[in-house]
């Protein structure tokens, strides 16, 4: 389905919906720290964390997922974007956010 058929009112209730049942705020934001690639073992040996492939899953699901909702005109203005946190960055700096009305609530206000 082409995002830009999707009303930007279900977007953004995908979106808060996601964010509230998720948990993925720190991905958004750049708050989430991010695991060391490598870590030792307890034979002294360098080996990938775990811990940082689940971040990179995690992080990579939730960009892809963002972009699955952004309108194709505006794709390309993401072209390189390679976390969920850049996604969105990127997002603002094209797209600042205005002071929404009391009775709404918008994502990038949300995790700011």
């Amino acid at each position: 389905m082409d995002p830009s058929s999707i009303p930007v009112a279900t977007q953004k209730q995908q979106v808060l919906f996601t964010v509230h049942g998720n948990g993925p705020k720190g991905f958004l934001d750049g708050t989430e720290i991010v695991p060391p690639l490598v870590v030792m073992s307890t034979i002294g040996e360098a080996v990938v964390n775990p811990d940082f492939c689940n971040y990179k899953k995690q992080d990579c699901a939730l960009a892809s997922w963002l972009l699955s909702t952004i309108s194709p005109h505006i794709l390309p203005k993401l072209v390189g974007a390679k976390t969920s946190h850049s996604v969105r960055s990127t997002l603002l700096r094209f797209f600042p956010p205005i002071q929404p009305p009391k009775s709404c609530i918008s994502i990038f206000n949300y995790v700011t």
